[in-house]
């Protein structure tokens, strides 16, 4: 090999790894750059949520959302954010480099203090939008964004365990293995399956008693019971 050769493959080397180092600082430079982000916090989509907390993980620094639920942060890309408000279940974000705006729909907790204490801590403005909003979600419950009804129990209950084959809403053992609730749906007690394959969207309702209040059900509501209502039952 010629002595040309040799550098030349020398040189072709050296291009190769300066190239490779200013892509790794180009790349170290850029992960850790901070950005500006903004947002808006809602309940139902459309009123402002004030006063509410977003943490951001990286400096562990908390910023609160404006009277119009407005917020900005400076972070980083790919930390996740948390947002909380009393009265509200817990929202977590991750920065992406998608968008530089979040709009953040935060949903009540499955508690019937809930209302007052999102109103109480001053996270609601028009308190009166939001208690008629309340009422009107209540009555005209949409389930159809849920892929099915374990999603369901899962967001309304989350104590309730969901195994392969029922719902267990206690934690007794027995030899045989967990013991299942009974599973009722419009007045008629079904297997796991019934449940499982029901279409969200003609779901009304669905109640977990536990077997200290499903008396009426005798022995078998002894682990408790899954209480669904469709649309049909009701109309019915």
């Amino acid at each position: 090999m010629s002595i040309t050769n040799q550098i030349y493959r020398k040189m072709k080397k050296l291009n190769v790894y300066g190239l490779l180092i200013l892509f790794l600082f180009i790349f170290s430079s850029s992960y850790g750059q901070k950005k500006t982000f903004t947002g808006t916090i809602f309940v139902f989509d459309s009123i402002p949520v004030m006063n509410a907390e977003i943490l951001i993980s990286s400096s562990k620094q908390i910023v609160k959302s404006d009277s119009e639920g407005n917020f900005s942060f400076e972070g980083i890309l790919n930390e996740k954010i948390k947002i909380s408000a009393d009265g509200f279940v817990n929202e977590s974000q991750k920065l992406t480099g998608d968008s530089n705006f979040y709009k953040v729909n935060l949903n009540l907790k499955n508690s019937k203090k809930s209302q007052k204490l999102a109103i109480d801590s001053g996270h609601i403005k028009d308190s009166d939008q939001f208690s008629t909003l309340i009422l009107y979600f209540k009555n005209n419950t949409d389930y159809s964004h849920y892929t099915d009804a374990l999603q369901i129990i899962k967001d309304k209950y989350p104590g309730v365990r969901i195994e392969d084959n029922g719902v267990i809403i206690r934690g007794r053992q027995s030899i045989n293995g967990p013991i299942n609730a009974i599973i009722e749906i419009d007045g008629i007690i079904v297997d796991f399956d019934a449940l499982t394959s029901l279409p969200t969207a003609t779901i009304k309702n669905i109640k977990i008693l536990t077997p200290s209040s499903s008396g009426m059900y005798g022995s078998r509501g002894g682990n408790g019971v899954v209480v669904v209502k469709t649309k049909q039952g009701v109309r019915k």
